[in-house]
């Protein structure tokens, strides 16, 4: 009978473990670590934008992949309308390639009838088949294509005013709204395209500088993976990524968009301290986390809370990458996202 019962304690025992170890390591687990044991450096500053190189832990290493633009320049990434009349806040997109894509939210996809930045983080899979993204537009007005449909890449990330708004309220209008304050504040009038804000001569004059002198930040910080963004007395964000290749691919399209809001802020000293931006992430590490779909792979997670907002995509336990920014005012219900769809499925 004794022999029974000790039998029975060790059965119970076994089963409880799997189910402690996946408690243990869940994704919702994994990015409160993540973020709390990234460790942030000394900053690097132009003025009055501050740039700290953080290095983030890797609790496991992540699938071998392609950004935007390697895959586009490998022709194995389609990029076009929904269909011949389009969707403002949709296009669709097909990895034809062998190895994953990650499109990063705010990268700037330029042509077709409009161009569009991604609602959120996306890692399509292999062979993906036609997918349906959700998008905003950041060129209002212009419905028609003007010569290749297909989508190409800019060199730029919208800037953070707009990824901001983009994350906190959720609407398409809201992104307009932020495009058009910000070309109003650079004095930029030529276009309603966000992108090509960045390309006008008298823009580029404002940000050539910071561009120079922090262009080879994550080439000064080699276990850098992430960054903490500040101008003058305000952090305005953070993006970390759980591969150190993907910092080093974006670092030239972030940049000029750090720099872009260096460029509109009246401060003309950087104010923000190591010790703050590092309590920047750990109070981060504390957001509410609340699970999304996503029309490709992985976790996708919201972050709310401590008045910031945020969002993570995880592959398992890697990171892919997180974007956290203050929150600029109440957030409305997120949109809605469609589910993964391959040619078979329509």
């Amino acid at each position: 009978m004794r022999n029974r019962l000790i039998l029975a304690l060790l059965l119970l025992v076994c089963a409880a473990l799997p189910a402690q170890a996946e408690r243990k390591t869940s994704p919702h687990l994994t990015l409160e670590t993540l973020l709390a044991g990234a460790r942030v450096g000394p900053p690097e500053i132009h003025g009055n934008l501050a740039v700290f190189p953080v290095t983030v832990p890797k609790p496991s290493a992540l699938a071998d992949h392609l950004n935007l633009d390697a895959a586009l320049n490998r022709q194995a990434l389609k990029l076009t309308e929904v269909s011949e009349s389009g969707s403002v806040n949709r296009v669709l997109v097909e990895n034809t390639g062998k190895v994953p894509v990650f499109i990063m939210a705010g990268e700037i996809l330029a042509g077709a009838k409009q161009d569009r930045v991604l609602q959120d983080d996306l890692w399509l899979p292999a062979l993906s088949g036609p997918v349906e993204v959700a998008c905003y537009c950041v060129e209002r007005g212009r419905w028609s294509y003007t010569g290749d449909r297909e989508f190409k890449s800019r060199p730029v990330a919208g800037n953070l005013a707009v990824r901001q708004s983009a994350r906190t309220n959720n609407s398409q209008m809201a992104v307009w709204s932020a495009v058009a304050e910000t070309q109003a504040r650079v004095g930029f009038g030529d276009s309603t395209a966000l992108g090509e804000t960045f390309e006008a001569p008298a823009v580029r004059r404002r940000i050539e500088g910071y561009i120079q002198a922090l262009g080879d930040l994550p080439k000064r910080h080699p276990q850098a993976s992430g960054f903490v963004v500040a101008v003058g007395s305000r952090i305005l964000a953070a993006d970390l990524f759980g591969g150190r290749t993907d910092a080093v691919a974006l670092w030239p399209k972030l940049l000029p968009s750090y720099a872009l809001e260096a460029a509109q802020a009246e401060s003309q000293k950087a104010g923000v301290d190591r010790e703050a931006a590092a309590r920047f992430l750990r109070e981060a590490a504390s957001m509410k986390t609340t699970t999304r779909g996503t029309p490709g792979e992985g976790t996708l997670f919201s972050l709310e809370g401590r008045g910031r907002v945020g969002s993570a995509l995880l592959l398992g336990r890697a990171l892919v990458h997180a974007e956290v920014f203050p929150r600029s005012e109440e957030a409305l219900p997120p949109p809605p996202v469609v589910p993964i769809q391959r040619p078979y499925d329509r």
